[in-house]
């Protein structure tokens, strides 16, 4: 009897000693983020929030605070928008957004007013009409043939910096796509009466239309089981070669050729152009995020990919988990 009392105190020992290993284990200390993963808990933040945009430590996201106005934003979500900037541009080798992008947004943000803003050039996108905006996930369009809600990034590809007629890229964090299977949408686009095409275009349940400066009014095609939500890249590298991301990895390899770049003066998201004039097409897609600038390559692609989805997760785990 006595020998199994002893055994199940030795038992019953292992156990606590269990229990206190995967305690600490689900126990992250110092991970430097207000958010540090399912299961776990930032007991000792290694990176304290700011309190002003003064007191942000990388300058493209000081500049968006200040031109967003800190009441806009917030400290935790500071030190999420300066952790993904200079991850990027350390993986890109580059001091400044602007070397690289003409515009990058974050939309998955708490304020509409923050996320309208721009971290490349602080150039602010325009808000047209009533799409919808939900704190920490970003902006959902309207399903219709017309409509007049969309978002204006007030971009003008001809004037491009960084996008070039054969160099060029694109990026779209949609966390909803569009449900209907059946009709013709557009997440991003300018099309219409023979000019260059540019958009990310769901034409039915299996098939998405790519294409940066199409030539033509065209555009390659990416066919998979289900066209699912996702992070799209688009990517010119040639004057005959596109590639297409879902998630930093290619999925697909196009070969349209490419046109002038366009001089619309904006490329509406969230719908299509018809000859210049937006609002045709629209999608009922929720984005979180977006870019446009140079070609950066699939090896960079998928570092930026991986950056902008760590903010994402961050930001909201629920919306982008």
């Amino acid at each position: 009897m006595k020998r199994l009392f002893r055994g199940l105190g030795l038992a019953l020992a292992l156990l606590l000693v269990a229990d206190v290993a995967l305690a600490q284990r689900l126990t992250v200390t110092n991970c430097g983020q207000p958010y540090c993963g399912p299961g776990t808990t930032n007991t000792t933040p290694a990176v304290s929030n700011p309190t002003s945009c003064a007191a942000v430590t990388d300058s493209d996201v000081q500049a968006w605070c200040t031109s967003v106005t800190f009441a806009n934003t917030s400290g935790p979500e500071l030190t999420i928008l300066t952790t993904m900037v200079q991850g990027i541009k350390a993986d890109l080798g580059i001091t400044t957004l602007n070397q690289k992008f003409d515009r990058f947004s974050i939309w998955a943000l708490g304020t509409q007013a923050a996320a309208v803003g721009e971290f490349a050039n602080r150039v602010s996108s325009t808000v047209t009409g009533t799409p919808t905006f939900t704190p920490n996930k970003g902006f959902t369009g309207t399903h219709a043939a017309s409509c007049g809600n969309y978002i204006l990034p007030n971009y003008t590809m001809s004037s491009a910096v960084n996008l070039t007629q054969n160099l060029a890229g694109a990026y779209f964090a949609i966390q909803t796509m569009d449900p209907d299977t059946t009709t013709f949408n557009v997440n991003f686009g300018t099309s219409g009466g023979g000019e260059t095409f540019n958009g990310l275009t769901k034409s039915n349940a299996t098939q998405l239309g790519y294409a940066l400066n199409g030539s033509n009014n065209g555009s390659d095609t990416y066919t998979s089981a289900g066209v699912v939500a996702g992070r799209y890249t688009i990517e010119r590298t040639g004057a005959s070669a596109q590639q297409l991301y879902l998630n930093g990895s290619q999925v697909a390899t196009g070969t349209w050729a490419s046109g002038a770049l366009s001089t619309r003066t904006n490329m509406p998201i969230l719908s299509g152009t018809n000859s210049g004039t937006a609002g045709f097409h629209c999608a009922a897609t929720t984005m979180g995020a977006y870019y446009f600038g140079t070609s950066l390559g699939a090896t960079n692609v998928q570092k930026v990919d991986a950056r902008i989805y760590a903010a994402l997760h961050a930001l909201s785990a629920t919306f982008y988990p």
